[in-house]
């Protein structure tokens, strides 16, 4: 257990690092991947919810920047 949550953390650490752009586009392609992913899963791939998930994410992500620390 204690590997996982090093494994956890490590990936958290980096990702709170990165810039907003590229946190933005990261959270982006994971939301519309995994949509893709759910869609292809119940056996009717839909493209068109992927990608509205995916720009809609990046574009929110980047516009209000939930990863940035408050000084």
């Amino acid at each position: 257990m204690g590997t996982i949550r090093q494994l956890y953390r490590k990936i958290d650490d980096w990702a709170w690092g990165l810039s907003r752009g590229k946190y933005a586009i990261l959270a982006g392609l994971i939301a519309g991947l995994t949509a893709f992913a759910v869609s292809v899963a119940l056996g009717d791939p839909n493209y068109v919810i992927a990608i509205t998930m995916s720009l809609t994410l990046t574009v929110f992500y980047y516009w209000f920047s939930p990863n940035q620390k408050e000084e």
